[in-house]
């Protein structure tokens, strides 16, 4: 299987032998596969800083995938990692807190 994560703004067309993920940043996530979309619903959280969040959202989803778990599971740890990255003030530590 095939798979595409990205935002709104990144697909034209969705090709029919694939999933997309299409991320919706606070509206959470859809899926597009064979023909149908289930959305599933952001964590409600107080966002700080959305720097990095669709990249921790698909960090969740692949790690779950390669554990061998569904799709939904995977969608769902992605939108928790989403959800904890965007309650800090941005993804890169300041140099001086790693030396």
């Amino acid at each position: 299987m095939r798979y595409l994560i990205g935002s709104r703004n990144d697909f034209s067309a969705i090709p029919e032998d694939a999933t997309a993920i299409v991320t919706e940043g606070p509206e959470g996530v859809t899926v597009h596969s064979s023909g149908e979309r289930t959305h599933y619903p952001a964590i409600p959280t107080e966002a700080v800083d959305v720097t990095g969040a669709g990249d921790a959202f698909a960090a969740g989803f692949l790690w779950q995938l390669a554990e061998g778990r569904t799709l939904a599971e995977g969608v769902k740890l992605g939108l928790t990692w989403a959800a904890t990255t965007v309650q800090t003030k941005s993804s890169m530590p300041n140099r001086t807190s790693v030396l």
